[in-house]
């Protein structure tokens, strides 16, 4: 196996665990949202260091785009767009003074599924 396959299969652990963190607490979403930084860095083909999730929007989006497991290339377009607009949501909130109480919940709902979908695609990344 390939040291970026094991990489991948290394966060996508890592994203497991923040996600059982956020199941554990529903207003603790911002440990989800630092695993999600560490994918984007990692498949960020930037030299530059990235700081901060708003940089790493277009290495994620594309990195979801090429790899994210889908039944037909219609719904493949369907859940690359539902991505991106989950991804600008967890950059909004993120953004936002209210980090307790419902809005996190929501917040961590969201940051979960981005997660998941990150999760989904590391997994096929692996593969490949």
């Amino acid at each position: 196996m390939t040291k970026c396959k094991k990489k991948y299969l290394y966060l996508r652990k890592q994203l497991q665990k923040a996600r059982y963190k956020v199941l554990e607490d529903g207003e603790n979403w911002l440990v989800i949202e630092q695993e999600v930084e560490a994918v984007g860095k990692a498949v960020s083909e930037s030299p530059k260091p990235v700081d901060g999730l708003g940089g790493l929007k277009k290495p994620l989006q594309d990195f979801v785009g090429e790899y994210h497991p889908t039944a037909s290339p219609s719904q493949k377009k369907e859940d690359f767009e539902n991505f991106k607009d989950l991804l600008e949501e967890v950059l909004r909130v993120r953004n936002d003074e209210a980090h307790t109480g419902a809005a996190a919940r929501a917040a961590a709902k969201i940051a979960t599924t981005v997660g998941i979908y990150l999760e989904d695609s590391l997994m096929v990344a692996s593969r490949v």
